[in-house]
């Protein structure tokens, strides 16, 4: 119990703000620039609501590290409605994310936690996310 509350704050603190969540949009991208070796960043799509990136943390300051998508709003009043995974292939780890729908304002960032790194379950290539101002469509390397 310890663990998933310490997941749950290190979640919050993520985001930046309020919540946890999956979600899924579309517009059209190109393949994500790699920043470093751990975190991927999907292309700014011009006029998309939000901007997404993979980072690999460690979720539980206890050596677990885990692929996390971070999705962050672009417009005020954003309501993610579904996260769309490898075209529906992949699904985010059941054990550390919220249902949507999920509220974000202007800035504030949404974690998806996924799946080990070297866990082959789940190895994101592609992220679909619905809001309530359209769908974006991000390609990573």
């Amino acid at each position: 119990m310890k663990k998933i509350a310490a997941l749950i704050s290190i979640l919050f603190m993520l985001s930046g703000c309020d919540n946890a969540h999956n979600i899924s949009s579309s517009s059209t991208s190109q393949s994500d620039e790699v920043k470093n070796q751990s975190e991927h960043s999907g292309n700014n799509i011009s006029g998309a609501p939000v901007k997404v990136s993979i980072e690999v943390m460690d979720v539980n300051d206890n050596n677990h590290y885990f692929n996390v998508l971070k999705i962050q709003s672009l417009e005020n009043d954003l309501i993610v409605t579904n996260i769309e995974l490898n075209r529906g292939n992949c699904q985010p780890n059941p054990f550390f994310n919220a249902p949507l729908p999920h509220s974000l304002k202007y800035g504030q960032t949404d974690a998806v936690i996924l799946y080990p790194p070297d866990s082959n379950l789940c190895d994101l290539l592609e992220t679909k996310i619905t809001t309530n101002k359209g769908e974006s469509t991000f390609k990573f390397d």
